[in-house]
Formats: C-alpha cells, structure tokens, sequence
C-alpha cells in the first residue's frame, strides 16, 4: 500500500514538473514572440522612414546643353545648404523682423551623391557678389542688387525665410541646381558639434598668430572646444583675401571633421541622430531636414568616398570695393564648368 502511495506521489511531482516547464516554456515563447514582433515593427519603422526620406529628396530630372553638348542632372544627389551664422543668443530666441537673424560667415552646399557614393562640398566665400534679393520691412520682395552674399540672409525677417532666401540665392549662382534642404547652426555651438566626435587635427597653413596664438604657422593643432569656433572664424584682416583665406581653411576643417565623423559615426549610429535632436531643442539649429531624412542620409553617408578635390572654393578673385569693403568676384566660366562636373552627365 505505502509503494503504491508513494509510486503515485512520484508521478503527481512529475507531472507537477511538466507543468510546470510547459508553463515556462510558453512564456519564453510569448516573451520571444513579443521580441520578434518588436523587431519586426521597428525594422519596418526603419525603411518606412527611409523611403519617406528618399523620396521627399528626389528632384524632377533636368536636362541642358552646354557647349553643344546635351547634359542630364543626376537625379540622385542630395544637396544641403548649410549657414553659420554669427549670433550669440539661440535662433529660436531672436525677434523677427529683417536685420534681426544675424549675417551668415560661412556659406557651404554640402552634396551627396548617392550613386557614385561620394560627398563634395562647396564653400562660397561670404564676400561674393551675388544678385541679392532685397525685402522690405514686411518680408515682401523689392528688387534684386549686387552685394555681397553674406548679406541675403538678413534680409529675411526670420531664420526660416533668411533661409529659403539664401537657398534660392546659392541655385541662382550654381545656375539653378535644386538644393533639397538647408542646415542653419550658431556658429558659437560649433563646439559641440565638433567635440562629439572627439574633435579634430588640421595643420595651420597661414600667419594667424596676432588673432590667436595657439595657430602657429607650420604647426598641428588639435581642435577642441572653442579652438574649433576659433579656426573657421579668425579672418587676416591685413589681406584683401583674408575671406578666401578663411573659406580655404573651412574648406581644410570641413575635410578633417567628414573624415572623422565616417568612422566616429559607423561605431555608434545614435551620434547623429542624438546631436539633431539636442541642437534642435537648444535652439542652436534651424533646418528643414526631418528625422526621415537623416534615417536615409546616414547610412547612404557612411558609404561615400571624400577625394582630394571633394571640397573646392568658388573660383573667383577677390578684391577692394569703393567703399573700402572686400569683395569676391566670381569667374562665371569657371563655375559653369564646376556646375556640369559636379551635378550632370553628358547623355
């Protein structure tokens, strides 16, 4: 009688057992199912948001002719007008109303393209003559007149139409390329932009000691902090060129910080996202690219190539106006060509 009791009690501790590890196992399954599902939904959240990028960046195909011959636009580049602008409050405390928004220093047309997978970029001097489209009081359009390029931007009662002014500005001078987005910074955040990759190394190619004394001529600087705000910003005042001086070394900046953030960028793929997020809320940024956008462009991004030649100055010359202003005087052949090289293919 005791075997039987206790025979039946090893079986009813068996069962108990099975049950439960059935018990367990079905919430492992549910919990691995969840996973699955959650997995699943954000990859598709993911392309969701690229295609949604890809396709709020693609431009109508344009075809010209130059020189006699017959040229397609690639459609596949995405063109970013990016504005420093020299302001020491945030952007999204500045008061409308025209002259208020601040001058823009530094004028870049940052362009990828995604096919060739490669980025250039065009750094335009602040003091190019360009026809700029005056306003008035109001924001309603006047007529256009030649002055400097820098000077289109406050024109614009607020940084959204200084913006959009400046955009329309840049294609008139490239001869009409579409450019998608446009990127606006306070140049006094440059440093955190520039720290959240650890900063950069560039050679000091020219006299800068009487401006900032840690820019020693021939010497390898590390720029961190305010040294990066410092390198892009300094101007030789003695030089007619001084501007163009300045252009070449955001040019040399532009090529150290895009080198860096590709492999800064590919070990940790929230940096860009997290800075957009961060610039934004601080009112440190002012831009029409979307979240959808940067999903599609960071990827794409970390695939292209940066040549010698992948960041070039306007051709031009500089020199003194009337009224003792420096003034860029751009070689329109020279940019003509610039234009077909970089933008179109022979068909």
């Amino acid at each position: 009688m005791e075997a039987i009791e206790k025979d039946e009690a090893e079986k009813a501790l068996k069962k108990k057992r099975l049950t439960g590890m059935k018990r367990w196992k079905k919430v492992i399954l549910c919990i691995a199912a969840t996973l699955f599902i959650m997995a699943i939904g954000a990859a598709s959240a993911f392309f969701v948001m690229r295609y949604r990028g890809k396709s709020s960046l693609d431009v109508e195909t344009q075809h010209i002719t130059y020189q006699g011959k017959e040229y397609r636009y690639r459609d596949n580049i995405v063109n970013v007008l990016c504005l420093g602008i020299d302001k020491t409050v945030p952007l999204n405390e500045i008061a409308e109303g025209r002259d208020n928004i601040g001058m823009s220093d530094t004028v870049l047309l940052v362009s990828l393209d995604i096919d060739n997978e490669e980025a250039k970029v065009i750094a335009i001097p602040r003091d190019t003559m360009v026809e700029v489209q005056t306003t008035m009081e109001d924001g309603s359009f006047l007529n256009k007149q030649n002055m400097q390029i820098c000077y289109q931007y406050p024109f614009g009662r607020t940084v959204e139409q200084g913006s959009e002014l400046t955009k329309e500005c840049v294609s008139r001078l490239l001869y009409g390329i579409p450019i998608q987005r446009y990127c606006v910074i306070n140049l006094e955040i440059l440093p955190i932009i520039n720290d959240a990759i650890g900063g950069v190394d560039v050679e000091i190619k020219e006299d800068l000691g009487e401006w900032e004394p840690r820019f020693v001529y021939g010497e390898t600087v590390h720029l961190d902090g305010e040294l990066a705000r410092r390198f892009i910003e300094v101007r030789n005042k003695h030089r007619v060129d001084g501007s163009i001086m300045r252009s070449q070394r955001q040019k040399q900046y532009v090529r150290a910080f895009l080198e860096k953030a590709k492999s800064v960028v590919a070990d940790d793929l929230s940096i860009p996202v997290t800075l957009f997020q961060e610039l934004q809320k601080d009112g440190n940024m002012s831009t029409d690219v979307t979240l959808e956008d940067i999903t599609y462009l960071v990827p794409e991004a970390l695939k292209v190539s940066f040549s010698e030649d992948a960041i070039q100055v306007i051709p031009g010359k500089s020199m003194m106006g009337e009224d003792g202003i420096a003034q860029y005087h751009r070689d329109v052949d020279a940019i003509k060509e610039l234009v077909i090289n970089t933008f179109y293919e022979e068909i």
